[in-house]
């Protein structure tokens, strides 16, 4: 099947906590020992590769996330909503070598999040595992990988270039520290680049502050 867009990164069961009680100037305010209520309770679906897939599916692109997740409830939780949302999962492919990656939002009104994270199920996507023969598609999209996946930037780049892909790549803290001539074999390759500015700011080694600078290098 020919996709428009073929999305590459993590699945995750994200719960978000939700409550005026759990933040302050310094940071979160939990005593050991007590029980907190809390205002609010949200189940998502998340991750880099399921939020950009579910996002091109519902601008009407033909899509396929190609990811890994547990051999779990919450794997069998993103496989329905995958297909709810329009997104082939051909692609996708299950482990039991550990859980699927999943993340706790802990979110008060008026300060910023804090998010503790697994990193599990997605991280074990190795060569082997990526249905090579059909990634036929007009479109990478390549989210923050980390893990065994995140080793196979280069060759999902080269893959793309040989077949004509066009590549969207927007990198991790794991992918920005490659090698020199990694990232730059991977970058030659890559149509759009995606970066905020402390990642831009990390991959050019200037100030985070310098944005004319880090824009000229």
């Amino acid at each position: 099947m020919k996709y428009d867009i073929i999305t590459f990164g993590s699945a995750t069961r994200d719960v978000f906590l939700i409550s005026e009680k759990l933040a302050g100037r310094e940071g979160l305010c939990l005593n050991p020992g007590s029980k907190v209520n809390i205002d609010n309770l949200l189940l998502k679906l998340g991750g880099g590769g399921i939020n950009t897939a579910t996002a091109f599916s519902n601008q009407g692109f033909k899509t396929a996330f190609c990811g890994m997740i547990g051999n779990d409830r919450d794997g069998d939780d993103i496989v329905k909503e995958l297909i709810h949302s329009k997104i082939d999962t051909g692609l996708l492919r299950k482990t039991a070598a550990k859980p699927t990656n999943y993340s706790l939002i802990i979110a008060s009104p008026g300060f910023d999040r804090t998010i503790l994270a697994y990193r599990g199920a997605a991280g074990e996507m190795g060569k082997k595992d990526i249905p090579w023969n059909k990634l036929d598609a007009k479109w990478f999209y390549l989210s923050p990988l980390s893990g065994k996946i995140c080793n196979l930037t280069l060759n999902l780049v080269e893959f793309a270039k040989k077949n004509k892909i066009k590549v969207a790549f927007n990198p991790g803290q794991s992918q920005l520290a490659f090698p020199v001539k990694v990232l730059e074999a991977i970058l030659r390759k890559v149509d759009i680049l995606i970066l905020n500015q402390e990642e831009a700011s990390f991959l050019t080694k200037i100030p985070y502050r310098n944005e004319n600078k880090i824009f000229k290098k």
